[in-house]
This record gives C-alpha cells, sequence and structure tokens, in this order.
C-alpha cells in the first residue's frame, strides 16, 4: 500500500514538472541557435579581417522552413554601395545553420538587419549591420546585436 502512495507522488511530481522542463529545453535550444549565429557572424568578421581583398557576410533566409543562415563572399568590389547576398555570383561557405523545429527569424521594425544581409569590413567594423531576432512556437525571443562601428556581436 505505501507503495502504491509512493508511486502515485511521483507520477502527480512527473507531471507538473514536464511543463516546465519543456519550456526549459525549447529555451536552451533557442539560446543554442542565437550563440550558433553569432559564432557564424565571428567567423565570417574573422575571415573578412585577414583577407584585404574579400568581404564576408552572412545571408538569412526566413522564406525556408526551417529559417536557416549562410556564409557568403562578397562578389561585389570593396566599394561598391550595392552590397548584398547574390545567391547566383557569390561564393558561399559550408557552415549553413537550420534553425531547430519551432523556430524562426525575425526583422525586428526599427534597427534590423537590412536585406536579411550582415556585411563586416576588413577593419572589423560592419557595413551591412543592425539586430536579428529569434523567436520560438513558445514566444520566447533572443537577439543578436551587430553595431557598425566597431562590429561588435552580442546576444540578448
Amino acid at each position: 500500500m505505501e507503495m502504491l502512495i509512493v508511486v502515485a507522488i511521483l507520477g502527480v511530481m512527473a507531471a507538473l514538472a514536464t511543463p516546465r522542463l519543456m519550456r526549459m529545453y525549447s529555451r536552451m535550444q533557442l539560446k543554442t541557435a542565437a550563440l550558433s549565429i553569432k559564432r557564424q557572424m565571428q567567423t565570417a568578421q574573422g575571415l573578412t579581417i585577414r583577407s584585404k581583398d574579400l568581404r564576408y557576410g552572412i545571408y538569412y533566409n526566413l522564406s525556408t522552413t526551417p529559417n536557416t543562415s549562410q556564409t557568403f563572399i562578397d562578389n561585389y568590389p570593396v566599394g561598391n554601395p550595392n552590397s548584398r547576398f547574390d545567391p547566383s555570383g557569390d561564393a558561399t561557405l559550408n557552415d549553413r545553420i537550420s534553425l531547430p523545429t519551432g523556430a524562426r527569424f525575425f526583422i525586428p521594425g526599427s534597427g534590423g538587419i537590412a536585406d536579411s544581409v550582415v556585411l563586416f569590413r576588413g577593419n572589423r567594423s560592419a557595413k551591412k549591420f543592425g539586430t536579428l531576432g529569434l523567436t520560438n512556437s513558445r514566444n520566447d525571443t533572443m537577439r543578436v546585436n551587430v553595431l557598425a562601428s566597431t562590429g561588435r556581436i552580442r546576444v540578448q
């Protein structure tokens, strides 16, 4: 009889803990994705600094499911103001990141990344910069910010 009561108590405790564990797992997945995006940006920034003639950037594809990000080498000359991701002309690196199930990118209305692209200059600064948001099905959000003048990347 006592064993039955213990099993019942454990069952109730497990039922109460499951929603919290699922929410925590969902938040951890989102934070891991945001940190992966930050690492991808830092890699593109480092490659740009090492290369005197090339600029590297990250393209965020908001139209695919799951949303993806991809590092590319900008094909436009360094002084060209039209720098953007050109799928037919820009070479891409083999570092595509796909967001976990239920997560997606969003571009905030104010200060968001223009054209879904972040592009770095050789002096560490960012030519294309702003904020990239990530959200999940539970409406948790994370933001990855890139500052223009210093190229500093941080996750909030």
